[in-house]
């Protein structure tokens, strides 16, 4: 097992990759996966969804919900997400960076639903929490980052790279600064 979280762009509204994978098969149909970081959900990943948007999911034996959405409702929930980005961030350009890549990533998707495979990371921890940190992250909660937080770290006391810097800069080597990238870049 990687230990990743997968976005996933589909032509079906469905979170189960064993429906995608068999319609693959029969009907030729292609889904496009995006691994994020090890062990971790980047935030525009876990913003592009809303607890409204949860449908039922099996993980082996275990009931519980994953996300799934339309590409045009991904980008006007994340949209919304402004505020929290600069919020989490506390300085507007570099969160405006990461933002607007998110944004920019997703409307290059061509497919017209979004889900996410969490299978991987779920099961390295408590089920039940990751549930409840899943719902209480998609939620519209004035304070989200609990629920956040379980799955990517994110240090205020260090200001991330601005994303520009991060794609061009090999000497942007300070490692609190780079979590901080991870946490907040769309492709992790």
């Amino acid at each position: 097992m990687a230990n990743y979280a997968y976005l996933l762009n589909v032509g079906l509204p469905t979170n189960s990759r064993e429906v995608l994978d068999l319609a693959r098969k029969r009907e030729g149909r292609e889904y496009v996966s995006v691994e994020g970081p090890k062990y971790r959900i980047p935030l525009p990943w876990l913003r592009c969804f809303r607890q409204e948007e949860l449908r039922p999911y099996l993980l082996d034996d275990y009931a519980m919900q994953v996300p799934v959405t339309t590409v045009e409702q991904a980008i006007r929930n994340l949209t919304e997400s402004w505020p929290m980005y600069l919020q989490l961030v506390g300085n507007e350009a570099i969160a405006r960076g990461y933002w607007q890549d998110a944004i920019d990533a997703l409307r290059a998707f061509r497919l017209p639903y979004l889900t996410i495979d969490v299978d991987e990371i779920f099961v390295l921890s408590d089920l039940d929490e990751n549930r409840d940190a899943l719902l209480h992250a998609l939620g519209s909660n004035p304070d989200p980052f609990p629920g956040l937080g379980v799955f990517f770290s994110y240090d205020p006391a260090h200001l991330p790279y601005p994303i520009e810097v991060l794609h061009s800069d090999p000497d942007a080597r300070q490692q609190d600064r780079i979590e901080n990238c991870i946490a907040l870049h769309f492709n992790g």
